[in-house]
């Protein structure tokens, strides 16, 4: 037979309660990243304004990955868009990246673009300019291979 045993009073579990807590602050930071948030739940537009998103753009540190996630506020058309991020490292080496996003252009299309940077050193990315071209664009050619 089995029997099952329960706490008669509050104190019999406090030695469990702590186990877990302590448990808990140690696992917790080594799982997760830290996040930046570079543009976070705003909208941000091109230099002309063309075209407008509403979004977050963010720098996870632990898998180097960067990510716009929103949707699209304001479209001329279908075309590319391109942001072009810089950062520094610890020896003051600034390095820059590039997002380049193909768009169809529809008013609430959902952008969500992943990317990881070249550098893995640079974890304090800034946009330096939006861009938007209107036009298609074929995929790159290891894509269509």
């Amino acid at each position: 037979m089995f029997r099952i045993v329960t706490a008669r009073t509050p104190a019999a579990l406090f030695p469990l309660l702590i186990s877990c807590a302590a448990l808990l602050l140690i696992t917790l930071p080594l799982r997760a990243g830290n996040y930046y948030y570079l543009l976070r739940n705003e909208r941000f537009c091109d230099q002309e304004e063309q075209l407008c998103i509403r979004g977050t753009l963010s720098y996870e540190v632990n898998p180097r990955l960067l990510r716009l996630s929103g949707r699209v506020k304001k479209s001329p058309g279908r075309g590319r868009l391109r942001i072009r991020l810089a950062g520094t490292n610890k020896l003051e080496h600034r390095r820059t990246t590039e997002m380049e996003i193909q768009l169809r252009g529809n008013l609430s299309e959902i952008v969500d673009f992943k990317m990881i940077p070249d550098h893995p050193d640079i974890a304090n990315w800034e946009v330096i300019s939006i861009e938007y071209e209107l036009g298609e664009w074929s995929p790159p050619r290891e894509s269509r291979e």
